[in-house]
């Protein structure tokens, strides 16, 4: 295959035993100034025994990192599962687009069920507090800068490793869909709208969180980007995996700082979704 293209680096794909898939609240927890992934503990109560306004959140433990690893873990082999029902049942191809949205749908329980029991068992019990899973219009803007930061991160990498033995692709999800007109709207679905919210919640919610209360906030911007390209390995062809982990691991850092500055996760859905459906939309004209 030739050079990758800026759409060749997408995330939000996942295929049977390899995950190919590739912002908090702005005013904060304001009880009491704590935020999510910060690296600081919440501030104590008010002097003179007055309560705050809202209960002391509980910071997520780096612990927290084993149910995010097994959560991975069940997620790949549900889906794994799930597809092959799929193909056994009804004749389809493995990348058939019901394989791939049945693959999608248990990965993602295992994902999201990691993220929901951590943020029950080790944090506050709301998503919002614990991950900064919270939308405001600004977002909308973050999203954007964001998406263009990443694009042209995907670029940069594509012309370091243009001509090379390392230069791969993870959009087979995408590519192999092409004439047929209702699996790949599935699939970029999948990709565009499905990817960004589970994969937003995991590794710059969940992941970073955790990370930070070892690593601190930039330490943990830098941890869940490389656990991010990491986990995108087996989308493209032996040593072309180089270039594709390297590009979707930049982006995991365009998306943790986004969410870090932001407090909010909405962010980097908005640019996740954008930078998806660029993918998609470039291989549909192409």
């Amino acid at each position: 295959m030739g050079a990758p293209t800026a759409a060749d680096h997408a995330a939000g794909n996942y295929q049977g035993d390899g995950y190919q898939g590739d912002g908090y609240q702005g005013d904060g927890y304001q009880g009491d100034g704590y935020h999510p992934g910060s690296g600081h503990p919440p501030a104590a109560p008010a002097p003179g025994g007055a309560s705050p306004q809202q209960p002391p959140a509980r910071t997520v433990p780096l612990r927290a990192m084993w149910w995010a690893v097994l959560g991975f873990v069940v997620g790949e082999v549900l889906g794994g599962v799930l597809a092959l029902a799929v193909v056994l049942a009804s004749g389809a191809k493995v990348t058939s687009a019901g394989a791939t949205l049945a693959g999608e749908a248990g990965l993602w329980a295992g994902l999201l069920g990691a993220v929901v029991f951590v943020s029950r068992h080790e944090g506050s019990g709301s998503l919002r507090r614990d991950f900064g899973f919270a939308f405001r219009p600004i977002d909308l803007l973050y999203g954007l800068g964001a998406a263009v930061a990443g694009l042209i991160v995907a670029d940069l990498v594509e012309l370091a490793f243009s001509g090379t033995r390392f230069a791969g692709s993870n959009t087979q999800i995408l590519s192999g869909q092409r004439g047929n007109g209702l699996g790949y709207a599935v699939v970029t679905i999948i990709v565009a709208a499905g990817a960004p919210v589970v994969e937003e919640l995991f590794f710059r919610g969940l992941i970073r969180t955790a990370l930070a209360a070892r690593l601190g906030p930039q330490g943990a911007i830098w941890g869940q980007a490389v656990l991010f390209g990491l986990a995108h390995t087996g989308g493209a062809h032996g040593l072309g995996n180089v270039s594709v982990v390297v590009a979707i691991g930049l982006l995991g850092v365009v998306l943790g700082y986004t969410a870090h500055f932001s407090r909010r996760l909405a962010g980097g859905m908005v640019a996740h979704s954008l930078f998806n459906l660029t993918a998609a939309l470039t291989i549909l004209l192409h």
